[in-house]
């Protein structure tokens, strides 16, 4: 019995290796993922330079109280809003550009195990988010931080273990959030349906939640799962938002939740 257990795990193990290799080739073939890849650093650098521009233009205007608020840290972050829609957008390309070609079928024969094959779409599109997410945060870090002392503003350093934290944690919310795109993709098969429902409840609902009344915008700028994971990009404390780990975990397990969905549903329904 122990030596078939182990032969099948060992097979289990070859058959995830074959169909990562497989989805990493996949990957780089397809024109618009590797395409909305590249996109990643000149849209975030783009947007770290506007928001630490102003943020250095009006520091001498704030009050003493907001500038004892004042992150260095998050306002070279806070590129990770558009950041976030590219890394997306990249989760839903990865395997809703299957779906519009056809191609799952084929992936599906290769690879019938289809908790394997979901486990390898889900590890690829997280390393290389992860990887090029972090790339993405320290660059853009160094250029905010650039910008605030151009302007006289304060200015973070990565010699703080926050700060470090901080710029990591970029890193790792957008690997999510790209997992959290290929989820949706798999639950939707649209390009259309699944980028719609990204960038409404990553970004135009957030943004919109400001309208509403009071007690509920408080609490939706509290616990909303993508304003939540983005408290992990502070270094400086605000009693009014959650902490940044409390935060963090708040929207992963938002995405966990989204992603045994999806996995649940790609396991049933039809290719």
């Amino acid at each position: 019995m122990t030596p078939t257990f182990v032969r099948g795990r060992l097979s289990d193990l070859r058959q995830l290796f074959r169909a990562i290799a497989n989805e990493w080739r996949k990957f780089w073939s397809v024109r618009a993922t590797a395409a909305t890849l590249t996109m990643l650093p000149i849209v975030a650098l783009l947007f770290s330079w506007m928001f630490s521009d102003g943020g250095g233009r009006t520091y001498g205007t704030l009050t003493a109280a907001e500038q004892a608020a004042f992150d260095p840290t998050a306002i070279s972050l806070q590129s990770h809003l558009m950041a976030q829609m590219v890394v997306g957008i990249l989760g839903v390309l990865a395997v809703t550009s299957e779906y519009s070609t056809g191609m799952i079928a084929s992936t599906a024969i290769v690879v019938p195990r289809r908790g394997i094959l979901f486990l390898a779409k889900t590890l690829v599109i997280y390393v290389v988010s992860l990887v090029a997410g972090v790339a993405t945060a320290l660059s853009s870090f160094l250029l905010g931080q650039a910008v605030l002392a151009s302007h006289g503003a304060p200015t973070a350093s990565l010699a703080e273990p926050a700060v470090i934290r901080a710029v990591v944690g970029m890193g790792v919310y957008l690997a999510v959030t790209a997992v959290l795109g290929l989820a949706v993709g798999i639950l939707t098969r649209s390009s259309a349906g699944a980028l719609g429902i990204i960038v409404a409840t990553m970004l135009v609902f957030p943004a919109l939640s400001q309208n509403l009344p009071a007690t509920l915008a408080d609490f939706i700028a509290r616990f909303w799962p993508s304003i939540a994971g983005s408290r992990i990009m502070t270094v400086v404390p605000d009693p009014a938002m959650l902490p940044p780990l409390t935060g963090f975990i708040v929207f992963y397990l938002t995405v966990l939740v989204t992603t045994l969905a999806a996995f649940i549903t790609f396991r049933r329904r039809d290719i």
